[in-house]
Formats: C-alpha cells, structure tokens, sequence
C-alpha cells in the first residue's frame, strides 16, 4: 500500500460520495500492462504508449500513472483521473525527453478509497541516448 499526496489531493477535491470506503486489505485489484513491456527500450523523441487495465472487486476512485527514475525517484511524468468505476481501460502516451541512458519505473495505481490508499504496478522501462 502506497500513498501518494498529489493524487490523494485530486481525490479529496471533486469528490462528493459520502460512504464508508474500503480498506486496501478488501479489494482485491487485477492489473493488465499490455504497454509498455518490463526492461522495454525507448530512444529520445520515441513515443511510449500506457495500455492497461485495472479490475476490482469493489468500487474504485480513480487511476494514476507516472514514470520515476530509478534510482533518484525524480517524477518524469504522471497523470491521474478520478472516476469511480470497478474497471478502468488506460490509453495514455508520453513522449520520451529524457536523453540519457537510464532506468524509469513505471507505476501504474489504483486509488482504493478517499483516504489515499493505493495499489500498485510496477515495471521498469529503459531510456536510450539519442
């Protein structure tokens, strides 16, 4: 379980449901990363392609990506949404600025409750000088 404060802050603000939300103990989360794929390979300018799917047992509030060098965990890029569903389709794409050789981790999240309990996927994507 992980907490992120900038996504817990675009959680808490829009958010009107008023009910008891669930631990992260309770949910049980299938995540699906079609792209990018574990130690995938980019080059400076490359279009890098986020397809995935989140599935839960329970009602969910919200999805975050971001890209973190690894090592400094310096934030590349993210991106979040707030939508309460049990299933989110995720089609989102980054542009590689990065021109150095280095090893990015891409997390993909599901946002449990309002409190800012997450899940996470992880997988490391590499970055190519150009």
């Amino acid at each position: 379980m992980k907490k992120i404060i900038p996504f817990l802050l675009l959680l808490a603000a829009g958010c009107g449901h008023d009910h008891d939300d669930p631990s992260p103990e309770e949910v049980d989360i299938t995540f699906n990363i079609s792209k990018p794929t574990e130690n995938q390979s980019f080059a400076f300018g490359d279009t890098i392609f986020f397809k995935s799917t989140i599935q839960a047992d329970a009602e969910l509030h919200g999805w975050g990506i971001s890209l973190k060098r690894k090592g400094d965990d310096s934030l590349v890029y993210s991106w979040t949404n707030h939508y309460h569903t049990t299933s989110y389709d995720i089609n989102q794409y980054w542009v590689n600025t990065l021109r150095q050789d280095t090893a990015v981790v891409f997390q993909l999240d599901a946002a449990i409750n309002h409190q800012g309990d997450l899940k996470s996927k992880l997988l490391v994507i590499r970055t190519r000088k150009p």
